[in-house]
């Protein structure tokens, strides 16, 4: 038995709290509940709800209808998908640059509220896909700070961040045709904090060409870990951007 098998839908902490979900404060769903397929903390624009592990039993009467924005439908921990193809900027993006720059910058601010979140309970957590390196077969795997910073990476440059999240929708594909480039030691000198406890750990990186879907030539960035595996780290536009 699970120590903590609900969840609370905690009330938004803005100043101004819409109404869209409010209908969703202090309830309480089973974890596996149909409900969260369609409905989590941050599938609105700018939402500032959070939830929380409980062990209080599930409330009555819950309601079931989705609320959502276009872009945020699904739970990404089961879609892999931090926007659906349903995203205005996905849609908009053949039309005027102006447009495109402001779809994503709200793009932005939904993606750093909720990446940490879906990279820990990302299906891809239990996978791992062959990739030659260094012209041997190996089994790369994914941690959840690799999945982070796979995201993060994709945020910053326009037209860029949803073809890289096809590489975490089509992992298999994608480390199939990866051709293997080069290897390089981890450089601890300019990292602090956080960064460096966990590079700390990095043996050597491993760089491989990938072409996304509109043709950019760009690289996985996979990682010999202290415990043996080789992991994703990120996916960089050049080889020296995470050394």
């Amino acid at each position: 038995m699970r120590l903590f098998p609900n969840l609370r839908w905690l009330p938004s902490r803005s100043a101004t709290p819409r109404e869209q979900h409010m209908l969703f404060y202090n309830r309480v769903w089973a974890k596996d509940d149909p409900f969260w397929a369609q409905n989590q903390p941050g599938n609105l624009w700018n939402c500032k709800c959070d939830w929380e592990e409980t062990a209080d039993p599930v409330t009555d009467g819950n309601p079931e209808t989705p609320v959502r924005h276009n872009g945020l439908e699904g739970n990404p921990a089961q879609t892999r998908q931090i926007f659906s193809d349903n995203c205005a900027y996905v849609k908009n993006s053949g039309q005027n640059r102006r447009e495109r720059d402001k779809v994503e910058e709200k793009c932005e601010v939904a993606a750093h509220k909720n990446i940490k979140k879906i990279a820990k309970q990302h299906p891809l957590l239990q996978q791992s896909y062959p990739c030659e390196i260094d012209g041997e077969i190996r089994e790369v795997r994914f941690a959840d700070w690799g999945i982070s910073e796979t995201a993060y990476s994709m945020l910053g440059r326009k037209n860029l961040y949803w073809l890289k999240n096809e590489v975490l929708n089509n992992p298999e594909k994608y480390f199939r045709n990866a051709k293997y480039i080069s290897e390089a030691e981890v450089d601890l000198s300019h990292n602090r904090g956080k960064v460096l406890r966990l590079k700390k750990k990095f043996k050597k990186y491993y760089y491989s060409e990938i072409t996304l879907a509109n043709g950019i030539e760009t690289f996985l960035n996979i990682i010999l870990h202290e415990d043996g595996n080789y992991y994703l780290y990120t996916i960089s536009k050049n080889i020296t951007s995470y050394d």
